[in-house]
């Protein structure tokens, strides 16, 4: 359940950053007083009043830039509750399946989330640190260190939040210990 949920997120923050990518693209091709009017707002004030903009007749290259943009900005909006919807989930979905995960600190639902798919129904199989980072498909260090110091590499761009996660339980581990 949590990995189609998460699927379905991640999807629609694609989307949600290409509408945004697309409203600015407009914008910047937007006539003069159009331009001018709406460059200085920031994301969310833009949002809000692009999608309450009102065309009219499409009848000129104002028009039909105000229902394109308004077009792409109520989109950015259905996406962004979309979003909220999902996070929602996830995050009582994961602190069904493992509450001291989801109550641990630095770890929100989309890094709870990743850590019980990369799991996967089977946890018992990750025995160690270097048994999840080759789970999560990190690549191995190219010099090797001695036994003592070899730590796997958790660096791929789809596990930075994973790697972050673990850092600062590691760090707060070392803070408790110094109280």
């Amino acid at each position: 359940m949590i990995r189609q949920i998460k699927v379905a997120k991640d999807v629609a923050v694609k989307a949600r950053t290409s509408a945004m990518i697309s409203l600015k693209q407009v914008l910047v091709n937007a006539p003069d007083d159009l331009r001018q009017e709406l460059q200085p707002l920031t994301k969310m004030a833009l949002i809000h009043r692009c999608a309450a903009l009102r065309p009219g007749k499409v009848t000129s290259i104002i028009a039909s830039t105000k229902h394109t943009l308004r077009s792409i900005a109520r989109r950015w909006e259905v996406l962004d509750a979309e979003i909220s919807e999902h996070e929602k989930l996830l995050a009582e979905l994961t602190s069904q399946v493992a509450p001291d995960l989801a109550k641990a600190f630095a770890v929100g639902p989309d890094t709870a989330s990743e850590m019980l798919i990369v799991a996967g129904d089977n946890p018992e199989r990750i025995r160690s640190e270097a048994a999840f980072a080759r789970l999560c498909g990190a690549p191995t260090q190219s010099r090797r260190p001695p036994a003592s110091k070899r730590r796997p590499l958790l660096n791929r761009p789809d596990f930075r939040s994973v790697l972050q996660a673990r850092m600062e339980l590691d760090e707060q581990e070392v803070f408790a210990g110094d109280a």
